[in-house]
């Protein structure tokens, strides 16, 4: 079992912190992945920075009303610690939310394994029908870049470009708005259609059918790493 340390500094998210701290619910889209499932994608709860100072505790406990029983966290231990979130994942934890801490540095190239063992993780998660829900910082990086990735693998027949914009529907013109996020997305998708080409069966052979599932696996384990 994973234990998770309590940070007793001063910078630990707390609610006496200065200023107003923000009571609103946290907000979460419930982005439509296929035709029966939905993963959520939120900002990161109980940032404090100079947009937002929210409560982590209202936060958690707001997830925790709403049943999440997924949260993916993809900030590392360094951004939850800048932005006043460092007990974020022991808060998930006492809440009862099951806890998925897989840190993407968002200045950094993703490493494509780690993401391919993300995504086979989320997609497990969504279709086992518990609400799962993702956060990064801001909620329009890397997230809606993993929540795109998993449109694809669940819809063979669409486009990065639909992908990324069935996203942004949800989240915002702001979501997947680098040069870099974009075009990872779009590389993921082509990569897919070449293994789709060269898997399609012939005359000779049907065994080189492969599920659109699979197929989308492969091509993130073979895209090029870019940051999100």
């Amino acid at each position: 079992m994973v234990k998770f340390v309590v940070s007793s500094d001063v910078d630990s998210s707390d609610d006496e912190l200065d200023g107003i701290v923000e009571q609103t619910p946290l907000a979460v889209d419930w982005v439509k992945v296929d035709d029966e499932h939905r993963v959520g994608i939120s900002s990161l709860p109980g940032c404090m920075c100079s947009g937002q100072r929210r409560s982590l505790r209202c936060d958690v406990d707001h997830l925790r009303h709403m049943r999440v029983h997924n949260s993916f966290v993809l900030c590392p231990f360094s951004e939850l610690r800048a932005f006043k979130a460092r007990n974020l994942l022991w808060e998930l934890d006492e809440a009862g939310i099951s806890v998925h801490h897989h840190p993407i540095n968002p200045v950094e190239d993703i490493d494509v394994k780690s993401c391919l063992k993300i995504l086979d993780e989320l997609e497990q998660a969504v279709l086992s029908r518990k609400p799962t829900i993702v956060h990064c910082l801001c909620g329009y990086g890397r997230s809606s870049v993993l929540v795109a990735l998993l449109i694809l693998r669940r819809n063979s027949h669409l486009t990065a470009e639909t992908a990324i914009d069935v996203v942004r529907s949800y989240r915002g013109p702001g979501a997947i708005c680098t040069v870099r996020q974009y075009n990872f997305v779009r590389e993921f998708e082509q990569r897919t259609q070449e293994l789709l080409r060269s898997s399609a069966p012939d005359a000779t052979s049907s065994a080189a059918c492969t599920s659109a599932a699979d197929t989308r696996s492969a091509a993130c384990a073979s895209a090029t790493a870019t940051s999100c």
